[in-house]
């Protein structure tokens, strides 16, 4: 009865597998349906995080083109023109900005009245505004500070007008502004930049909630208030737009007051939720029906084939043999496997028996055979360890007999000290696994010798499967030991060779990723570059390609190759000799690239800048002697109108003589300056001045400003009462021209240049103090640039010699060396404090220098004069020698004249009664120089008087040629200055230090 019982409760195949199938699928189909709702939240999240992203996208761009417009009214607004009250110039320059930039510019006086307007023609006054816009006025006068206005309703047009508006001073009064009104749609183009998806709105509202934009466009909106309240700050919600529409909202607020506004439809959030419902209905319906289907099927091929097994278990109940047919599943299959195996059971049998003797003596004979044949030691223990078997190759690797090894364990055979190691890998690997790892450890031999083996041991087990027994292939490693560590041995002296090689050597696979290092690759760490290509770890994109190409160029080829490469790391330029070979498996494949880098970085820096100071020798050579020239022809014209101006002439004639005098005195002093900045850059010993260096500042800015270029606005602040310094006044002119271009260079976009100097003290415990220089007194000298700035990593390596930002060829990095090497030789230090976007100011402190002496020279004082002396005047420019015997017999000399030094020597030694020889230094055949030096050896007592157009530095100047108290009178020069110098050194003996020519300054009188 309970049989009957359980068939009536029992259920058939197909149910059961029915039942199978919802169960696997339902929780699947639940799990899905999670998936798809998440899915969907996360989806609808980003699209309102979009939303808001958007918004405060558009926030920003509405305030870069409020700063834009800002920006153009804050230049109209401190243009010269508005600070000398010239508003008709103001005008014009108003016009130009509205035909650029489509707004219209207002200049209102402090009552509010349109003075000058883009919509009215000059003289015409805009009046009428709105009290918000004079409040607006007001607010900005008062603060300072630019003010955006609401929407509000032109006074001209009758449109709504968004305002714009900056404090402006007009000949120095205050209270007055400068407005940019322009329609709403002036912003229209910044918001239909973004380009919203379809069915999203944008737009602008002011301060009151009125509308001031919108995109899609809806001109009946703008000026309306909106429906919706607004916080400040940022902020999102859900409401209805005017449409009735259901929407989400996200607003900022932009710097200018005005709040951006980013509309989606509520719709747009729902669609993934809506989507995700229907495909997953879909998909569980589909699930559904296909699960019921294979479920039919299924169940029917398997009742056929138990149908089969069920036929063959009858035959075999009658004692037949039976083959069963296979079927579509493996496990009735199986089944009629063991039914087939189990009908010829009893006559497989004896068969077995016979087989298993048979192959049980064929199994003693290939164990006999295998252990005699061996070619490395065997052995064989029990459970207990106690040797029980083993090949001849044992007992001869250990020196026992096999009597011996018989009463050993294996543990008599090992040292004490890998007993608990082999002990740990017999419990955790042969006893667990059924064998070992190979594994090391040494045995002693009968004689004590210990020797290194390796071996793996194998668990034996009886018929039961009872471990009996263990045995072990045992292999001696002493040579290869020897070999390893000879190998070891080699490569610790290969790598501190290549760490003490000041060479990279590396090498890189087929992709081109780095496998191994010796040391920093391109100043990366080595463990750093492992696993990575070029492009990885170099800054630009374009080194990495160039090193890319050349390798990959090797691994093709298969011919090494050898190039000096550059690549830049922390925005210095480094270059480097680079081999390149291909690397090569034992099979000869090529597998990647081996190669060695060497920096040699300075070595081209250093070649660069030979190469260019060598080019700026003869450069700074040919300007020389252009220099010496324009000086002789100065000294011609200057001399000729002396002459002229002694006689009688109309004042007008006289005025317009000495404003050429004064013309040839800038010219000479232009000449002079210009020797002094080219002579610096040329290897030369400094000549130190005793000078102020207001004067050398104000020369320079006059230069720069047509150097630095007219986006660079050019400042100078000159302290009074300066300080006198002791410095080379080309080395100062050089400095000063080389920090002014390091400013350009880094205002790309234009901006201010500013050069102070002013009077400091410096105090023992100044943070400013360095470099080891003494504290007091100094004159500061800086120069301020208002560009990108330098990073803390780069500020700290500016005083380097070769230390450059630019690209390898186009500069040397000795520019930032060479001042602070021209303060430092001074005596004073340098200061320098930049960070990125604060520009740059770098201050030279020069010590004051020890009061002398000063010499009174007084401008009224006249001009010596001769008694009739003979005057010798060698020169070989007929010009300059013409004007000069003019010169010297108007001061009430004698004269002769000479072409070259032998002419001179000639006439001397012919007996001319010479009192004075006036001779230039730079003459065909022997110089000034050698007629000095002929004729203080020949008459000692004969005074001489040298003239030069070369600047001191120059190499044809060397005034160390000249005999001692030999004076050097420089070109151009005035007739006061030839007086003074003919008289000193007539009379030595004399007071005559008034009368000393000031050589360093050609146009003083």
């Amino acid at each position: 009865m309970t049989d009957v019982r359980a068939a009536d409760k029992s259920r058939s195949l197909a149910w059961h597998l029915t039942v199978l199938g919802l169960g696997l699928i339902v929780p699947a189909f639940l799990f899905t349906g999670v998936l798809f709702v998440q899915y969907s939240f996360s989806e609808s999240e980003r699209l309102k995080e979009r939303t808001r992203t958007v918004a405060r996208t558009l926030a920003v761009a509405v305030d870069r083109e409020v700063a834009n417009i800002t920006t153009t009214l804050e230049a109209l607004a401190l243009s010269p023109s508005l600070q000398r009250g010239d508003l008709d110039e103001f005008h014009r320059h108003a016009q130009e900005v509205q035909r650029r930039q489509r707004f219209h510019v207002t200049l209102r006086d402090p009552e509010g009245v349109g003075i000058v307007s883009t919509r009215l023609p000059m003289g015409e006054r805009l009046t009428g505004n709105p009290p918000e816009l004079k409040a607006a006025d007001a607010y900005v006068v008062a603060t300072g500070r630019p003010y955006s206005s609401d929407l509000l309703t032109g006074v001209i047009t009758g449109q709504p007008a968004l305002h714009l508006i900056v404090p402006a001073r007009v000949s120095g009064a205050t209270g007055w502004v400068v407005s940019a009104s322009f329609p709403p749609d002036f912003l229209q183009s910044t918001l239909e930049r973004m380009a919203l998806p379809t069915g999203w709105s944008a737009g602008i509202i002011d301060r009151r909630g009125l509308q001031i934009i919108r995109i899609p466009a809806r001109d009946d909106l703008v000026g309306r208030p909106t429906r919706q309240t607004y916080g400040t700050g940022a902020g999102s919600f859900t409401s209805t737009n005017r449409d009735g529409v259901s929407a989400f909202f996200a607003y900022d607020t932009s710097q200018s007051g005005w709040r951006v506004v980013v509309a989606i439809p509520t719709a747009s959030l729902e669609a993934p939720m809506t989507r995700s419902v229907g495909t997953l209905l879909g998909l569980g319906a589909a699930l559904g029906v296909l699960t019921l289907i294979l479920t039919r099927i299924t169940g029917r091929r398997i009742l056929a084939a138990m149908s089969v097994v069920n036929a063959a278990a009858r035959r075999i109940g009658h004692g037949e043999i039976v083959s069963v047919a296979a079927t579509p599943v493996t496990e009735i299959n199986t089944i009629g496997a063991a039914l087939r195996e189990a009908s010829h059971d009893l006559a497989r049998r004896a068969e077995e028996r016979d087989r298993v003797l048979a192959a049980l003596r064929e199994s003693e004979l290939r164990y006999r055979t295998l252990h005699e044949s061996m070619r490395d030691p065997f052995v064989q223990t029990d459970m207990a360890g106690r040797i029980v078997a083993h090949n001849d190759l044992y007992a001869e690797m250990l020196g026992y007999s096999a009597d011996e090894l018989r009463h050993l364990t294996y543990r008599d055979l090992t040292p004490e000290a890998w007993h608990e190691a082999e002990e740990t890998i017999v419990q955790e690997q042969i006893l667990r696994r059924g064998y070992s790892d190979v594994y090391e450890k040494e045995y002693r031999r009968k004689d004590g010798t210990v020797i290194p083996v390796e071996l793996r041991t194998v668990l034996g087990r009886d018929a039961n499967g009872v471990p009996n027994a263990m045995w072990a292939i045992v292999r001696e490693v002493g040579a290869r030991k020897r070999a390893e560590r000879e190998l070891r041995l080699a490569n610790e002296r290969f790598r501190l060779a290549l760490a003490a090689a000041p060479i990279t050597v590396f090498a890189q696979d087929q992709a081109l990723r780095y496998t191994w290092v010796n040391s920093a690759v391109y100043g990366c760490a080595a463990d750093a570059v492992i696993g990575k290509r070029d492009a990885e770890i170099l800054e630009r994109a374009e080194d990495a390609a160039v090193l890319d190409a050349l390798k990959t160029r090797v691994i093709t080829t298969a011919i090494g190759e050898r190039h000096e490469v550059e690549v830049t790391r922390q925005g210095v330029s480094w270059c480097y000799d680079l081999l390149v070979e291909p690397l090569r498996d034992p099979g000869g494949t090529i597998g990647g690239v081996i190669c060695a880098a060497i920096e040699i970085t300075e070595r081209k820096r250093a070649e660069r800048e030979l190469s260019q100071s060598q080019r700026f020798e003869t450069f700074s050579r040919i300007a020389g002697g252009i220099a010496h020239d324009f000086n002789n022809l100065l000294s011609v014209v200057a001399g000729n109108l002396e002459l002229v101006e002694t006689r009688e002439a109309p004042d007008d004639v006289r005025r317009a003589i000495a404003t050429s005098l004064s013309a040839i005195r800038d010219g000479a002093t232009l000449s002079r300056r210009m020797q002094q900045i080219l002579s610096a850059g040329r290897r030369r010993t400094p000549v130190r001045e005793r000078l102020v260096v207001s004067e050398q500042v104000k020369t320079a800015a006059r230069l720069l400003e047509h150097t630095v270029g007219p986006s660079v606005a050019l400042k100078t602040e000159i302290a009074p009462d300066l300080w006198p310094v002791e410095v080379d006044p080309g080395e100062i002119d050089s400095v000063l021209f080389n920090l002014a271009l390091n400013a350009r260079e880094a205002m790309p976009a234009g901006g201010t240049l500013t050069i102070a100097v002013a009077n400091v003290v410096v105090a023992p415990d100044s943070p400013e103090l360095r470099d080891g220089a003494a504290p007091g007194d100094h004159v500061r000298l800086s120069v301020t640039d208002s560009g990108v700035g330098m990073p803390p990593e780069i500020l700290r390596r500016i005083g380097e010699p070769f230390f450059s930002t630019k690209r390898l060829g186009q500069g040397t990095g000795l520019g930032l060396a060479s001042v602070f090497g021209f303060v430092r030789d001074a005596g004073g230090f340098v200061s320098v404090t930049s960070a990125p976007g604060a520009g740059t100011c770098v201050s030279l402190y020069l010590p004051r220098a020890v009061a002398t002496a000063a010499v009174e020279t007084g401008p009224s004082e006249p001009a010596p004069t001769g008694d009739g002396e003979l005057v010798l005047v060698v020169e070989d420019d007929e010009r300059v020698r013409q004007v000069s015997l003019r010169r010297l017999e108007m001061l009430g000399y004698a004269v002769l004249e000479a072409r070259d030094a032998a002419e001179a020597l000639a006439q001397i030694r012919a007996g001319e009664p010479v009192d004075l020889v006036f001779s230039d230094i730079s003459m065909p055949g022997a110089s000034g120089y050698d007629l000095a030096a002929t004729l203080r050896a020949e008459h000692p007592a004969l005074p001489v008087l040298l003239t030069t157009g070369f600047e001191p530095g120059d190499p044809r100047r060397d005034d160390s040629r000249a005999p001692a108290g030999v004076a050097i009178l420089e070109k151009p020069y005035s007739m006061a200055r030839l007086a003074r110098a003919v008289a000193a050194a007539l009379h030595p003996e004399l007071d005559t230090a008034r009368a000393q020519p000031v050589v360093t300054s050609p146009v003083n009188t």
